[in-house]
């Protein structure tokens, strides 16, 4: 069996702490030393998220039995992530994409770097010393392209999320193109625009994406993870179980589904590109039927079915929720069975 067969496995693991550091955030609340440690336990788990990515991204695709490429990828993203914040300080989310390039290029180098033929009078640097030397180089190099990637990605991703929100029949595309860029955490970039501004009155648009975002993520991924369920290979059905958890938890505690979505674009491709068809199709059908009953923000868990303006007028909410749960399910039991999927995980 190769190692990168197990590639979703492998982020899985980094995903599976993220209902506990909600859960530590949650319960560190309170105005007190024991709730001052918590809240620091589990702000801290969410900050070191990509470098441990990066170290398990590195680890699946690792060749050979000297296990350096992990600390190859570790001191690669935090020489990028520290670059980048020096070259375009402005730039807020390329945490995951630093993550993922320290991972990949780390395993895409080290074969070359560990078969260099030193001259004589760097022989005492011959071995693992070397190649996390000239590794830390390549990630210093990566920095330069990567700022101005993103330096112009997140400007052009913001002023076409606007022209989406601000025009009611592209919403597909801007549900589409959401999930599509959440494995990397760029999706992010479209938050400002979910923002009242000066205290106003969210606009329909606004309440139409808030809508479409909470039944995709409170009630289409336990559909997906239902789908999941069912087609998982009766051998396997127990790790699944536990996959699914993280779906439907991820969703529900922390709403922070980036490392789950990255890891089910690994685990299955075309069941990662449905998952995207059906949330922009989610929210195309709020944005022509313009929901009106209101989430006042982005809370990120299931916070929002408490709030007032939501208790208001519950039903449209849930209706839009079940239509999401039965969408989701059949969708992608669908799609699972229709392309006879193999997902990496299982192989």
């Amino acid at each position: 069996m190769h190692r990168h067969h197990g590639l979703a496995g492998f982020l899985l693991l980094p995903v599976a702490l993220m209902p506990l550091a909600s859960l530590l955030c949650y319960a560190g609340q309170s105005q007190t030393l024991l709730g001052a440690l918590l809240l620091t336990a589990g702000q801290t788990l969410f900050s070191i998220l990509p470098l441990i990515i990066a170290m398990q991204l590195a680890n699946a695709l690792q060749r050979g039995e000297s296990g350096q490429q992990p600390l190859n990828a570790a001191v690669g993203y935090l020489i990028l992530s520290s670059t980048l914040q020096t070259l375009a300080p402005e730039l807020r989310h390329a945490e995951m994409g630093c993550a993922l390039v320290a991972g990949l290029s780390s395993a895409l180098f080290y074969p070359r770097l560990s078969r260099l033929r030193l001259p004589p009078l760097l022989h005492s640097f011959k071995g693992a010393a070397i190649v996390l030397i000239l590794n830390s180089l390549i990630a210093l190099a990566l920095a330069f392209p990567l700022a101005g990637l993103y330096g112009w990605l997140e400007p052009e991703l913001l002023r076409l999320g606007a022209r989406w929100l601000s025009n009611p029949e592209q919403g597909f595309a801007l549900g589409f193109i959401y999930q599509l860029l959440t494995p990397f955490g760029l999706n992010e970039v479209f938050h400002p625009l979910m923002q009242a501004n000066h205290g106003e009155a969210l606009s329909q648009p606004q309440l139409s994406f808030l809508s479409a975002h909470y039944a995709v993520q409170i009630f289409g991924l336990p559909g997906l993870a239902l789908a999941l369920l069912r087609y998982a290979p009766h051998e396997q059905r127990r790790p699944f179980v536990g996959l699914c958890l993280l779906l439907t938890l991820s969703g529900w505690l922390t709403g922070f589904t980036a490392p789950l979505i990255l890891a089910l674009l690994f685990l299955s491709p075309p069941l990662f590109v449905i998952h995207a068809l059906l949330a922009g199709f989610i929210m195309a059908f709020c944005q022509v039927i313009e929901i009106r009953f209101a989430i006042p923000k982005l809370t990120g868990d299931l916070s929002v079915l408490w709030s007032p303006e939501l208790q208001r007028d519950p039903l449209q909410f849930y209706t839009l929720g079940g239509l999401t749960l039965a969408l989701y399910g059949f969708g992608s039991h669908l799609c699972l069975k229709l392309f006879q999927l193999k997902p990496l995980l299982w192989m």
